[in-house]
């Protein structure tokens, strides 16, 4: 399958790139006009005051990834202090 290339209106996500079943967002940092892929995307300004912030998806996403990688660390430690491997 060939794959689609298509930008999306300014101020949404920035771009996609559909290749079969797999989608994949280039998002832009508005306030920086830094693109970077979703999956990958990741706010290295998140104490900095940023006005566009509760539309960030950027921000959402690097957010949510730091609390899955919290709830990861604590769980491994459950693991070493109650001796399970």
């Amino acid at each position: 399958m060939g794959i689609i290339s298509g930008t999306l209106p300014p101020g949404f996500f920035g771009g996609a790139i559909f290749s079969g079943r797999e989608a994949r967002m280039i998002l832009t940092c508005d306030k920086y006009k830094i693109k970077m892929e979703s999956e990958t995307a990741r706010c290295e300004h998140l104490e900095e005051y940023c006005k566009l912030r509760g539309a960030c998806i950027i921000n959402f996403l690097t957010r949510e990834r730091l609390r899955r990688e919290q709830a990861e660390g604590e769980g491994e430690q459950g693991k070493e202090e109650s001796g399970d491997e």
